[in-house]
């Protein structure tokens, strides 16, 4: 049965609707979390996604349910990840206010998106080494 996942249809699978929570968490999050990065400053609010993220991989690992993952990782994850995103990428303006685009470039592809084969890679051997799905 196709399901609506992310504004499209298809079979989703648990691990893809997780996916798409965090993801909707992380940019639907942006803008309130820029503002709240301007008014505490980037350190104490990095701190604090850093915290979260910590926390969702932790609970996420404990959890017995979908519902359960959806929320540790999906939700909780998704806020601390927003946070570290918005303000890696709003420090890296700061700081090369000649090379905006660049900055940012270097953050959301190397720093973010290249993170994601190697994560998969990694997570298939630990699998693999223990005898997992």
């Amino acid at each position: 049965m196709a399901t609506a996942v992310c504004g499209s249809a298809y079979r989703a699978a648990p691990d893809q609707f997780r996916g798409c929570a965090e993801i909707r968490h992380v940019l639907g999050q942006s803008p309130f979390q820029g503002y709240l990065i301007d008014l505490f400053g980037p350190r104490t609010l990095l701190s604090i996604g850093a915290i979260l993220s910590a926390a969702s991989w932790v609970l996420a690992a404990t959890v017995k349910t979908t519902l359960g993952l959806y929320f540790t990782y999906g939700l909780l994850g998704g806020i601390g990840t927003g946070i570290i995103y918005v303000g890696v990428v709003g420090l890296m303006v700061g700081w090369f206010p000649d090379r905006r685009g660049l900055a940012c470039g270097i953050v959301a592809v190397m720093g973010w998106g290249l993170s994601l084969p190697r994560s998969q890679f990694r997570g298939a051997w630990l699998r693999s080494a223990r005898n997992q799905r």
